[in-house]
């Protein structure tokens, strides 16, 4: 990045709360039969087009509030912008939640979508707007809705900003919503290819800004990386029509900064074909699911980051709706034909839902994809793919894909388990930690060692022995609210010292007490469990590092269940050897080993 952008970037995001010391006025519009909260700056006169920034609230939020925690009417009013605040209404979302995981809201021409610029035209009918100017950003719901709106109306927005959200289409209803919030959603390049079919020929690289927290468990961070990825394909793909990286998910550039309240940042910064910043992410670390550096008088702020605000708004200053209008793309030919299958996705990906769920089925180049819903290969003669499937009950997914010349991929499954219904929520998700008591014994000669200190120590004592320590966490999952399903678990473990070469923890879990008894014996470290080797996952690679693994369905019913909750911890070396291969583990204190429970 130019030295000058760079020195600007850095200034932004150590920026405090912008002063003025004229105020505009705030305004009550209703555009559409939508509620909207207005701010015009005091030097707006009619006629003098001025930039228009669209803001989403998110979950729990109204405008007023969104307007305190961001500040950026402040903003405006320093560099003369109008500033729209778009309202949902409980009746659309008993939570006031954008309904980003529904279908119906992600199309160009209905839903929340077609009802936001509804609002945008409206506005512009009553002030001066500069239309190359437009842009649109939101938190969390709000920040999701942003990403559709990029993705529905390129004609309309010049670039977005998506703070703590997630990429377009991350789901299709409330148990994929859940699931992309936890995990991620679609892969970026499938979630690229509906991007690119709902913008059809309006596509182009569209400017996105990017903010996210490395501590936000509500929405977690890997989604703003997806979104990044999504858009560098979109870009990648408008550029020439080829997938050769000419946008990379890879940073061009990075900067890292500290901000006056103390939180370390980092700007990942994306180069367009034309060697112009097309994609920011800025990553904060400590940064929870809150606005960064906004206004404590707001709900889910952090006044201690870096000013996401001032970040947003020196981004959007960079871009022109038209700048980034692309030429039409010439695919590249194919030397002596095509002879390459397409390659066929399920989206969302095969898994345990707790309601029913669309699936759709997306190949990576034009074909005809051919399906099956009763659990045999499907033939040309079986059901054509035209829209999304929606799947009432467990069932067993088929379906392959031909494309124009003839190449046909091989059949491909993907089972989903439909449970109970799901709570119909798109908000902000409660969350429950439960710091666990950590014991520790040699398993194999069974010389119990009590309760360590400070370290829980996993792996062995090298001469080519074999799971000689393991540890047991407890946990009281009756310390959950009464009334509280959890929906989500994440246990997480510190990496306090290592030695040798332990590659993975696996982790088991016992309903009650392994060994049956309440006061802790040797025979625990051995006994039988409820759920043997419930999860495995890479062993922490630095000291300090936390260990964050998402339990599965097992687990959730243990702890929903109530009562005492035991995970028993093992290692795997990466190969036999002689030195001593083991893993410690914080025990005690803020970084003891926790379970957190979303809710």
């Amino acid at each position: 990045m130019p030295r000058f952008l760079s020195t600007l970037v850095l200034f932004a995001l150590a920026a405090g709360g912008p002063l003025f010391a004229q105020q505009g006025q705030t305004l009550q519009r209703a555009y559409a039969g939508r509620s909207c909260r207005v701010y015009v700056p005091s030097t707006y006169r009619p006629g003098d087009a001025r930039p228009l920034v669209v803001l989403l609230h998110g979950c729990t939020q109204d405008p007023a509030d969104f307007a305190r925690g961001t500040a950026f009417d402040a903003i405006a009013e320093r560099e003369r912008l109008l500033v729209l605040y778009p309202e949902q209404t409980s009746s659309a979302n008993s939570n006031q939640c954008w309904n980003w995981f529904e279908a119906a809201h992600q199309a160009r021409g209905s839903g929340e979508p077609a009802s936001i610029v509804a609002c945008v035209e409206g506005f512009a009918a009553e002030f001066s707007v500069d239309r190359e100017r437009v842009y649109a950003a939101g938190l969390s719901a709000g920040a999701a809705m942003s990403s559709i709106l990029g993705a529905t109306y390129p004609d309309v927005f010049a670039a977005i900003g998506v703070h703590s959200g997630l990429e377009y289409a991350a789901a299709s209803d409330v148990g994929s919503a859940f699931s992309a919030m936890f995990t991620g959603g679609p892969p970026p390049d499938q979630a690229a290819a509906k991007a690119l079919r709902v913008m059809g020929a309006r596509r182009r690289a569209l400017p996105v800004f990017v903010a996210h927290g490395t501590s936000d468990y509500t929405v977690r961070p890997v989604n703003g990386e997806q979104t990044i990825a999504q858009w560098a394909q979109v870009a990648d793909l408008v550029d020439d029509g080829v997938d050769d990286d000419s946008v990379s998910a890879r940073p061009s550039s990075t900067q890292q900064g500290t901000s006056p309240g103390g939180l370390r940042y980092t700007v990942f910064d994306h180069l367009g074909p034309n060697g112009l910043v097309l994609l920011r992410r800025l990553l904060v670390e400590g940064l929870a699911h809150a606005w960064s550096g906004g206004d404590a008088s707001g709900s889910y702020t952090d006044p201690a980051g870096p000013s996401a605000s001032e970040a947003l708004w020196a981004f959007f200053a960079l871009h022109r709706r038209s700048a980034s209008a692309p030429p039409t793309p010439t695919p590249a030919p194919t030397p002596g034909g095509d002879t390459v299958a397409p390659t066929t996705a399920a989206a969302p990906p095969a898994g345990d839902f707790n309601a029913p769920v669309d699936v759709e089925l997306v190949p990576d180049e034009q074909a005809t994809t051919y399906y099956s819903l009763d659990g045999q290969d499907p033939t040309t003669a079986s059901a054509v793919y035209s829209g999304p499937l929606r799947l009432t009950q467990s069932t067993s997914l088929r379906f392959f894909s031909v494309d124009a010349a003839g190449n046909q991929e091989p059949v491909r499954r993907a089972d989903y388990r439909i449970g109970g219904v799901a709570a119909p929520c798109g908000c902000a998700v409660h969350v429950t930690r439960l710091k666990a008591v950590a014991v520790a014994a040699k398993a194999r000669y069974r010389a119990f060692e009590g309760y360590p200190q400070g370290a829980l120590r996993v792996g062995d004592e090298g001469m080519f022995q074999d799971d000689l320590y393991r540890g047991l966490l407890a946990f009281d999952a009756s310390a959950l609210p009464p009334g509280t399903l959890a929906r989500g678990a994440t246990l997480r473990v510190r990496r306090a010292a290592a030695r040798g070469a332990v590659a993975s923890l696996h982790v088991d879990l016992q309903r009650g007490y392994f060994g049956g008894g309440a006061e802790l014996a040797p025979e625990d470290f051995l006994a039988p469990a409820s759920d043997y080797d419930l999860i495995t996952a890479p062993a922490p690679s630095a000291d300090g590092e936390w260990l964050e693994v998402d339990l599965p369905q097992a687990a959730l019913d243990a702890f929903n269940a109530g009562g005492r909750v035991e995970l028993r911890l093992r290692a795997e070396k990466a190969r036999p050897q002689f030195e001593p291969s083991w893993v410690e583990l914080d025990a005690a204190g803020a970084d003891a080993p926790e379970v957190v429970l979303r809710h």
